[in-house]
């Protein structure tokens, strides 16, 4: 990823590395406020299935699929999809 890359060229690379792989599994089960995890369906950095996983490890979690965005498309595309989501969220927290 870009990331990575840059990552390399500021010296950042082993710290990107493990920060990138570090499992967070076991504290998943603390989460207890309201979740919603939003993926791209065509992201290969972050893929739908390791949302899915997280759904089901997050008690309070929502999962959302947006099919036709990436890892970045998610952000610019499909900032509509996500300002939508997030106004409903917030209304429905406020209700």
């Amino acid at each position: 990823s870009a990331d990575y890359v840059n990552s390399r060229d500021l010296g950042l690379r082993d710290i990107f590395i493990r920060t990138v792989e570090e499992d967070q599994t076991p504290h998943l089960a603390q989460i207890t406020c309201p979740t919603t995890l939003l993926y791209g369906g065509k992201d290969t950095e972050t893929p739908p299935a390791l949302g899915r996983t997280l759904h089901r490890l997050i008690a309070n979690s929502t999962y959302v699929e947006c099919p036709e965005f990436d890892h970045i498309s998610i952000l610019s595309r499909g900032r509509h999809q996500l300002t939508t989501l997030i106004l409903e969220t917030v209304k429905r927290g406020t209700s």
